[in-house]
């Protein structure tokens, strides 16, 4: 059972079951996107973990290596000799081991830019409007963001307000309670009231009420605010 499948059904004129009802009446859009944010959360803080860990396992070698090279080296010195084959061996095997480092660091250090613009992100209360991918949202977010300085408050705050200026119909807006409006049954009962299908005033308890009393009026509502209504 999910949201999309009771509009659907909602516009069809079809009666919906107690338990489809009960589902409608606790659905929280906000939670969903939160449950979402804090399952990409955990993957990320995750995949950060086990890189930090391969990082510092890496470097061990790395050391032991050094360490073994410069003792190879020293008793070649030493004896004048020694095996340079052996040598050359190692150096090319720390060289290796080091890019791998660089790239792990640099993962490491994308993750954690990636964390503080979802945490502003989330502070200046963005999420994807609906028929908008989260995942699409967050790239251009992170483009726009671009060189600028993600451990400064004022800097992303910047960023994300003229985002959010550009980009109007990408983000959801805050969803608020109904309207409680009534009157002629041959008539919209909501005429002269802000369009619950647009991203400035989106709100899906007006939407159900409105595929409730008048499923044409949902439809027109639905068009002129840009959303294809649910197939058939």
């Amino acid at each position: 059972m999910n949201i999309k499948e009771l509009l659907a059904k909602l516009l069809k004129g079809e009666t919906l079951t107690a338990e489809e009802k009960a589902f409608v009446e606790q659905y929280d859009p906000q939670k969903e996107i939160d449950t979402a944010s804090a399952a990409a959360r955990r993957k990320a803080e995750k995949e950060a973990k086990e890189a930090l860990s391969k990082l510092e396992a890496q470097n061990a070698t790395v050391k032991e290596l050094s360490e073994k090279l410069e003792a190879a080296e020293k008793a070649a010195n030493d004896a004048k000799g020694g095996s340079t084959a052996e040598i050359a061996k190692m150096q090319k095997q720390i060289a290796r081991l080091e890019a791998v480092n660089a790239a792990n660091e640099q993962k490491l250090k994308a993750n954690a830019r990636m964390d503080a613009i979802r945490a502003a992100v989330k502070a200046a209360g963005i999420s994807a409007a609906q028929g908008i991918s989260p995942d699409a949202l967050e790239r251009l977010i992170d483009l726009s963001v671009g060189d600028t300085d993600v451990s400064d408050a004022d800097a992303m705050k910047a960023v994300l307000d003229q985002f959010k200026a550009d980009n109007p119909s990408m983000i959801a807006a805050a969803v608020k309670g109904g309207s409680g409006v009534k009157g002629d049954p041959n008539t919209s009962k909501f005429t002269g009231i802000a369009n619950p299908w647009k991203a400035d005033s989106f709100n899906l308890t007006k939407q159900i009420e409105i595929m409730n009393a008048e499923p044409n009026t949902a439809k027109t509502m639905m068009a002129e605010a840009g959303v294809a209504p649910a197939e058939s």
